[in-house]
């Protein structure tokens, strides 16, 4: 692999992040579990892991998973997210009694989340009505490039973003001395956006734009007749609605968001070296080089730097070593301990690397606290 390419799949991969976009795929149970290992506390790959135990026919497992997915969704200060994994448990399991869905809502609304319209509108719904509308949910999953809305059809579903980006065009009149033009407009979308021209409800509506996924895409979507007969049981629902709208006509043009959370997955590569003990008694380890965008307390994933060295073979004969890794800086290194749960072999323009995940032995609090300061110290001088 070329030095320039090495340095574009470096500064641009997560390994967690491409599991979760789809760009990874992971289709073993086992392996699956593995990666959950590394990042115990991450929602979203438990939401994709929760999605594979569906594919494979464990209804009960993927139950259990969605709930937990809610829950560090709830922690990580995605309602939206949290909301939809918990209406995907209750339509495999419902929920025993009212008072086992009292307590998620009364959970939600504990959690902290950043100001946004939609979040806004979820918070002050009463607990009927929530429960009312995340049973009326229908989920959508889109490839990138698929065209959700076109210029012209019926404004007949309000759809809420839970994952992914999408582009929104629409051709603005711009009047002249000799005639009629149109401006074309680009607004992005992305996740907990809202799209769907449907209130007030007794108009009939045409889009004005067209919608395009530039990502792979989740959303949830509510018919308008659905939610005409929800708003005229719970008038708070329509109040919502209305508010939602109007934020949206008084806010500037959209634009890509990026996600503001609590999660402790660390943004920015770091340069690692392995000392990895594929004998027992330690003679003999193989110095590896690599880079990461993903520390966590449960573990790390690491791009391997030594691609000459790196084949099927011999990634099969690192797995279940003991590893060192080694966070250098220019005045000392700090050391972590663990072992090799995970491999994979990624292609990035046409050319192969492999990434390995490492799961770190027990630490203290305070060793813990200490890698994610050193790590940050070696980005900011990056």
């Amino acid at each position: 692999m070329s030095r320039l390419k090495k340095s574009k799949l470096i500064s641009q991969i997560s390994i967690a992040a491409q599991i979760v976009d789809g760009s990874i795929k992971i289709d073993s149970i086992e392996e699956f579990e593995n990666i959950l290992k590394l990042f115990p506390d991450d929602p979203e790959l438990h939401r994709v892991y929760s999605d594979l135990l569906i594919k494979k026919k464990m209804s009960d497992a993927s139950a259990q998973s969605y709930g937990k997915a809610a829950r560090l969704f709830i922690d990580s200060g995605m309602m939206l997210q949290a909301i939809v994994s918990k209406s995907l448990q209750w339509k495999i399991i419902p929920p025993a009694d009212l008072n086992e869905a009292r307590y998620f809502f009364s959970e939600l609304k504990k959690g902290s989340y950043h100001e946004s319209p939609l979040n806004t509108f979820f918070n002050q719904l009463s607990y009927p009505a929530m429960l009312a509308l995340l049973y009326s949910f229908v989920k959508v999953r889109l490839p990138a490039g698929k065209i959700v809305k076109k210029n012209g059809e019926g404004e007949n579903e309000l759809f809420f973003i839970v994952s992914g980006a999408l582009r929104e065009t629409t051709f603005q009149p711009v009047k002249t001395d000799q005639e009629m033009l149109y401006k074309k407009l680009n607004f992005n979308l992305s996740e907990n956006d809202f799209f769907g021209n449907i209130y007030p409800f007794e108009e009939e509506k045409l889009s004005q734009s067209y919608i395009e996924a530039i990502t792979e895409v989740e959303l949830v979507k509510v018919s308008k007749e659905n939610l005409k007969k929800i708003c005229r049981k719970y008038r708070d629902v329509e109040q919502g609605i209305i508010h939602l709208y109007k934020a949206r006509s008084g806010s500037e043009p959209r634009n890509m968001q990026r996600r503001d959370r609590k999660g402790d997955r660390h943004p920015m590569p770091v340069k690692l070296n392995l000392r990895i003990n594929t004998d027992p008694s330690g003679n003999n380890p193989l110095m590896l080089d690599g880079y990461s965008k993903d520390i966590s307390i449960g573990g790390i994933c690491v791009v391997l730097d030594e691609m000459e060295a790196a084949n099927s073979a011999f990634v099969r004969s690192i797995k279940n070593s003991r590893v060192q890794v080694s966070l250098p800086s220019e005045a000392m290194a700090l050391n972590v301990f663990g072992t090799i749960i995970w491999s994979k072999e990624v292609r990035f323009e046409a050319e192969k690397t492999y990434i390995i995940g490492i799961q770190f032995e027990e630490m203290s609090p305070k060793l813990r606290g200490m890698v994610f300061a050193f790590a940050d110290s070696i980005c900011s001088r990056s």
